[in-house]
């Protein structure tokens, strides 16, 4: 059901019962207390909004801060969950949301580097170097640039540690 209105020489369109994912995103993002064993169903069902960048696909101007919030939200959000879930030797859980970051922002270098030190922490030597590697030459290819110092010291401790 809708309701079309005239007010002050404009329409008004309502859709009462319809669900728009973006509010939800906000109004839940916005009460999200902090991370715990008691909320983190709340957390993983906020984070499941999250289809892709804000109108993606139309770059309007207008609509470059709006799509630089969210996914600082976004990332806010994941990048949290991750730490909490690394914290608790879930790796599995904290590579998963990671992997979708990535998705979504393939070189935010702080999910590159959350990433890498979960498959330290899980002492997964191959996907650590595997997923190095690639973000090396993704980088390379896209920025001209190596990985960031931390990133770099990460990868030689892994080294330094297992000869």
């Amino acid at each position: 059901p809708f309701d079309i209105t005239f007010i002050n020489g404009c329409y008004w369109l309502s859709l009462p019962q319809v669900h728009v994912d973006i509010i939800a995103f906000d109004s839940q993002t916005d009460c999200l207390g902090p991370i715990a064993e008691s909320s983190i169903e709340s957390y993983e069902k906020t984070l499941s909004l999250y289809k892709g960048n804000y109108l993606e696909g139309n770059d309007y101007l207008w609509s470059l801060s709006k799509k630089e919030a969210y996914l600082k939200k976004y990332y806010t959000l994941a990048t949290a969950m991750a730490v909490y879930y690394m914290q608790r030797d879930n790796y599995s859980a904290a590579e998963r949301i990671l992997q979708q970051s990535l998705e979504n922002s393939p070189l935010n270098e702080t999910v590159h580097e959350l990433l890498l030190k979960c498959y330290f922490l899980k002492r997964d030597q191959v996907a650590f170097v595997t997923h190095y590697q690639a973000l090396q030459k993704l980088f390379k290819t896209e920025l001209g640039i190596e990985p960031g110092k931390s990133i770099q010291a990460l990868y030689k401790g892994l080294l330094t540690n297992n000869p």
